[in-house]
């Protein structure tokens, strides 16, 4: 197997978490490593790098509203493969405001703050 196979997110997806979580398919020995890179440029000219000897890893420094580009490779003492394909997802934007309500009078002190993910 020359690259890795990835599982989760799938390519293109949007509205996606800041505590993301990479994955991709098991399909080498316990003996390997993978190297992921995240970048917001396809070129991977400066990407968040991580590694893992797991098969998955939570992506790290994501922000709001931005497309980012993920890639995986297996190290190995012996060996590099090629890098995986190339997947992309988008980062939710903003949150919606549930409670208090808008122009709410007569709140406590402190009122309870509520939100949805968008």
């Amino acid at each position: 197997r020359d690259a890795v196979a990835l599982d989760k997110p799938n390519n293109a997806v949007t509205d996606q978490m800041l505590d993301q979580t990479l994955s991709w398919k098991k399909q080498f020995s316990e003996w390997v490593s993978y190297e992921i890179q995240v970048d917001e440029q396809t070129s991977f000219e400066t990407p968040i790098n991580m590694s893992t000897t797991d098969i998955s890893i939570p992506a790290e420094m994501l922000k709001f509203g931005t497309t980012y580009n993920w890639r995986v490779r297996v190290l190995h003492a012996h060996d590099v493969s090629n890098w995986s394909e190339v997947r992309t997802f988008s980062t939710i934007n903003t949150v919606v405001l549930k409670t208090p309500a808008n122009n709410a009078v007569d709140q406590s002190l402190s009122p309870l703050l509520t939100w949805d993910e968008q």
